[in-house]
């Protein structure tokens, strides 16, 4: 065993133009696409490698991640919402019984109408 110690390092910086990324909305507890202007992450990541003996290894890495949307015209700034707009009771999901509950059919009910409005700002 020649290499008993093995440490690898990395830095990087990336600069990303029309950057596209879900965006999660926490009120409607949902998601859709959008576009960020540009985007930049930066860091650095070392990773270690020790061969103790023979079929004894131990690993160990640790990582550092700057990242930051730099331009985001097209942020949610403003949004309106509704949910169950027709105020239709309904199951959000559904699970069946398995071998010892033959038959068994459990599930959320899915919330009743719910609108709003959500306002963000940045400063």
């Amino acid at each position: 065993m020649s290499q008993r110690l093995q440490i690898n390092g990395n830095l990087f910086w990336a600069n990303i133009k029309n950057y596209q990324t879900t965006v999660r909305d926490r009120v409607l507890v949902a998601s859709y696409l959008a576009t960020a202007k540009s985007a930049r992450t930066r860091g650095a990541e070392v990773e270690v490698r020790w061969a103790v003996l023979d079929g004894l290894h131990l690993d160990t890495a640790v990582a550092y991640d700057d990242a930051t949307y730099t331009a985001f015209d097209s942020a949610p700034s403003v949004s309106l919402w509704v949910r169950s707009a027709f105020d239709k009771d309904y199951f959000a999901s559904l699970s069946v019984g398995g071998v010892f509950a033959a038959g068994y059919v459990a599930g959320p009910v899915g919330d009743p109408r719910t609108y709003g409005a959500t306002l963000r700002l940045q400063f």
